[in-house]
């Protein structure tokens, strides 16, 4: 029998397993003046998904969605694993546990970095967007083309990247439980309620509906790399990564339920018992979104430093590295006060 991973893109990944991806468009505001972005989840297959080309100037690395199913979700460094590990395989027991746990709990915090990160990079966005007159009437006349394209920096920073934040500010910011999420499908009976099994290959991997993940389904598969916009480029449609992916497909499908608060600045995981064969939620998971504090209390700069603060080397590393030593990890909460942190167990 063929293996695969489930959670993993790779050369044995079935093409037949369905996914799911936000797509997100400009529409028309009703009445005129409003912003209005328009989501819909997008479920086909992953072979399906390997026609939907990505531009080269987006934030992935392949060329099509389908090859980037399921996502990884945020990586370790390989020189940070190497320098620890080693390059050659683990092969006792006792050894596989240790570089598990410890691997596990360095992965977490970087998820906290990014987290954070990923929401500083949201409001520097709305800020200079609104600093900006030009940027700001683009992106709510829905002529997102001309920030696509546009190669000059404002504030050191690409129009596209600034297009991406206000995007990501808009799902965080979406009540879909007042506004229903529109599903595109083929086949609706794949929505039925399903069971993982992992002794038989999965072949729907999806936030169900009856999930209470689905109340925040776009927040999730933001944050799991899987939310797009598409732009055509001589009659041909490309598709905009809106951002890197934090979580796994299997963390948001399996693990994770995502909500908001939008009046704390700490985030938090509550643990929950479940039966292990049920196909459920089983750590839900409180992201904070509050105001964007004024002036006064959190500098415009300070917001720009720690969001484009590079994870090796810069002010803000996330990895030591002084004589090619990368523990401890650092800076994985903000350094400023007001920035949320995103995760408190």
């Amino acid at each position: 029998m063929t293996s695969y991973s489930a959670f993993l893109p790779d050369d044995k990944t079935p093409d037949d397993v369905y996914y799911q991806i936000l797509l997100v468009e400009y529409s028309q505001p009703n009445p005129p003046g409003r912003q209005c972005i328009k989501s819909t989840v997008v479920t086909k297959t992953r072979r399906e998904f390997k026609s939907f080309k990505t531009n080269s100037i987006s934030n992935t690395e392949t060329n099509n969605i389908g090859s980037q199913l399921p996502s990884p979700g945020v990586t370790l460094s390989t020189n940070f694993l190497e320098a620890l590990f080693g390059k050659e395989p683990i092969v006792f027991t006792d050894e596989i546990t240790k570089i598990t746990n410890f691997h596990d709990t360095s992965r977490r915090l970087l998820i906290a970095r990014k987290l954070s990160q990923l929401i500083a990079k949201t409001w520097h966005s709305y800020l200079i967007a609104q600093k900006n007159n030009g940027l700001w009437t683009k992106f709510v006349e829905g002529e997102w083309g001309e920030l696509i394209s546009n190669t000059f920096q404002v504030d050191s920073i690409l129009p596209i990247d600034i297009l991406n934040g206000l995007i990501a500010r808009y799902i965080f910011l979406s009540d879909y439980r007042s506004t229903p999420i529109q599903i595109e499908v083929d086949d609706p009976s794949i929505y039925h309620q399903l069971h993982f099994n992992l002794t038989e290959p999965e072949t729907r991997f999806l936030i169900l509906p009856s999930n209470r993940a689905w109340q925040n389904v776009a927040l999730s598969l933001l944050l799991a790399g899987q939310a797009y916009y598409k732009f055509q480029i001589d009659n041909q449609d490309y598709y905009y990564q809106i951002s890197p992916p934090i979580f796994s497909t299997a963390e948001i499908v399996i693990k994770f339920g995502v909500d908001i608060s939008l009046n704390q600045f700490t985030g938090l995981v509550t643990e929950v018992i479940v039966s292990p064969d049920e196909y459920s939620i089983h750590a839900p998971l409180t992201i904070p979104y509050p105001p964007i504090p004024s002036e006064d209390n959190l500098p415009f700069d300070h917001i720009k430093r720690w969001a484009y603060a590079e994870d090796e080397g810069g002010e803000f590393p996330f990895y030591s590295q002084s004589e090619n030593k990368y523990l401890p990890l650092r800076n994985y909460t903000p350094p400023f006060p007001y920035i949320p942190m995103s995760c408190s167990t």
